[in-house]
């Protein structure tokens, strides 16, 4: 770091004479000191030094406010002007601005924020200070930015919720969308050419094996690789288990052909979800614990409740039943815009409440990193036969559940009633599969919040 010639008082006031350890003019003793008794004696004045260097003088200081102050009057400035009056500079300005504000490194920005504030209560003591730059209305307003800039849980929050909605805009709504219109358009081309029974049935058994055979090839390829453990093996164990068993019950009730359109379009959501998830990251420090998992797989179940009510009720006719229907894609295309913002919105509120509780766990302040980018540690089998497996057992698992159940009950309860019943219970699913799902894809040793699920 540079000393400037103002700094040379601040350097004077820490190293006079009586704050120097003077050495002993023996010459023996002189010819017994080593280099590490002079680095031990020298070591209270290094620490001198080094704080000197960082005391700004009181010209640096009235040269700092002045220069914050031009800034934040041509931002003003610049702000107040129409888009086409704005100079290429003030532009280039706004810019700056905007780009650090959105900048994710919140403890930088709060350390800065903390700094400036140090400056502005030196400077209020300084007489050299009252000139025209204190008394701006420039500098108050940004002494009021400061105190809440200061506040490292406002902009905490802040950070956390924009990565959050930015990632779930990428990875949950634009998935959504897709899954609602390949649904569509696989049910219409079957409607279309009449496909048999057992052409739907083929279609319906090869979307439904799919996750029973990437969980087990997972298995056995984390058992050659050494990688398995007791946890990731009994929550691909129990994906397994449960997705035969709606496999089973769907056969029996004979309902999978007329699920074949929407099993594809779910298997293709996994893919696409897991996928830039893969890509598009959320990062924290805090650790995964099963009590908190548990804690977020319970309240799961009143999420989706509200999920499955709240499409019903708004965004239905969608996807299969749409084209089952013979309806014209450009009529119901709002419900899957919408079906897409609903499933955003809950999946949105599980992602805070899953990071909220393990951060509460891990005592630490939650700091949600937005990282965009293939992750080197991370090879495609581990997305395939981890991510990929976990998460098409448990789209596919409720969706076979649900139909067998609805067939099997439908003569016992009207429409309505049944579709409550229905939404309680693929509600319910889904929250018994949610611990064995996060375990499967972060229950390998040193789990952090640096997954897909997350």
């Amino acid at each position: 770091m540079r000393i400037i010639s103002d700094s040379t008082l601040a350097l004077q006031r820490c190293f006079s004479a009586q704050n120097i350890t003077r050495l002993p003019a023996n010459n023996s003793a002189i010819s017994r000191l080593n280099y590490l008794d002079l680095a031990v004696d020298c070591t209270p004045l290094t620490d001198k030094l080094i704080a000197a260097m960082h005391v700004p003088s009181d010209r640096e200081i009235a040269n700092t406010l002045r220069a914050l102050d031009d800034i934040l009057l041509t931002a003003e400035q610049a702000a107040a002007e129409s888009a086409t009056e704005i100079s290429v500079d003030d532009l280039q300005l706004q810019t700056s601005l905007s780009d650090y504000i959105f900048e994710d490194a919140v403890p930088i920005d709060y350390e800065l924020c903390r700094s400036l504030s140090i400056i502005s209560e030196s400077s209020s003591s300084c007489s050299s200070l009252t000139s025209q730059s204190m008394q701006n209305g420039g500098w108050s307003r940004l002494r009021n930015i400061l105190s809440l800039a200061q506040d490292d849980n406002l902009c905490r929050y802040f950070q956390n919720t924009k990565n959050i909605v930015l990632r779930s805009a990428i990875c949950v709504a634009l998935p959504t969308f897709l899954r609602q219109l390949i649904a569509y358009y696989t049910e219409a081309s079957l409607e279309s050419y009449s496909a048999s029974k057992a052409t739907r049935l083929s279609l319906a058994l090869f979307s439904s094996t799919v996750p029973l055979l990437l969980n087990f090839i997972g298995g056995l390829r984390d058992y050659f690789h050494g990688t398995a453990n007791v946890v990731t093996q009994s929550s691909r164990a129990f994906n397994m288990l449960v997705c035969s068993g709606a496999l089973i019950a769907a056969a029996t009730t004979d309902v999978l052909p007329g699920i074949a359109s929407t099993l594809v379009s779910f298997l293709f959501y996994s893919l696409l979800r897991e996928g830039t998830q893969t890509l598009v990251r959320l990062s924290s420090e805090a650790k995964i614990g099963v009590t908190q998992t548990l804690l977020a797989a319970g309240l799961y179940i009143p999420n989706q409740v509200a999920v499955s009510f709240t499409m019903s009720q708004t965004a239905s006719p969608s996807g299969a039943a749409s084209a089952a229907q013979h309806c014209i894609y450009g009529d119901t295309v709002v419900n899957d815009l919408l079906r897409a913002g609903i499933n955003t919105a809950g999946e949105l509120a599980d992602s805070l409440v899953f990071r909220g509780l393990n951060a509460l766990h891990s005592e630490i302040p939650l700091r949600n990193r937005l990282e965009i980018s293939w992750p080197e540690s991370e090879l495609p089998g581990d997305v395939m036969f981890n991510s990929i497996a976990a998460r098409t057992a448990l789209m596919t698992t409720p969706l076979m559940a649900s139909a067998a159940l609805q067939t099997a009950l439908a003569q016992y309860f009207d429409e309505q009633t049944l579709e409550q019943i229905d939404d309680a219970f693929n509600a319910v699913l889904l929250g018994m599969i949610y611990p064995s799902f996060v375990a499967a894809i972060t229950g390998y040793p040193a789990p952090s919040m640096t997954d897909s699920k997350c």
